[in-house]
């Protein structure tokens, strides 16, 4: 058993779930060039879908936001942007 595997194992219960055997057998080669268990691949897989769900989230209440408030948060970020190049371009001065 590759180290990775017993590593992983160690740390958690193990559970059957149903799966097609094509998928199956899809999901293990992609965790095995990986170098990584099912169980981990599974995982990454879940955490990479958690955090698509939450940029959609945004992105629709971002859609939903009234154009009065977009405007006001473009004005600020835009008054933000020119305070943050401010004095950039000029040489320190010496104390």
């Amino acid at each position: 058993m590759p180290p990775v595997y017993r590593r992983y194992t160690a740390a958690v219960a193990t559970t059957t779930i149903k799966l097609d055997s094509a998928l199956r057998d899809r999901l293990n080669a992609e965790a095995r060039r990986r170098d990584q268990t099912a169980g981990s691949f599974v995982e990454d897989l879940l955490e990479t879908w958690l955090r698509e769900q939450r940029f959609a989230q945004i992105r629709r209440s971002m859609a939903n936001t009234p154009g009065t408030e977009i405007e006001s948060y473009r004005a600020e970020t835009a008054d933000l942007d020119a305070l943050a190049s401010d004095g950039l371009d000029e040489q320190p001065t010496s104390l």
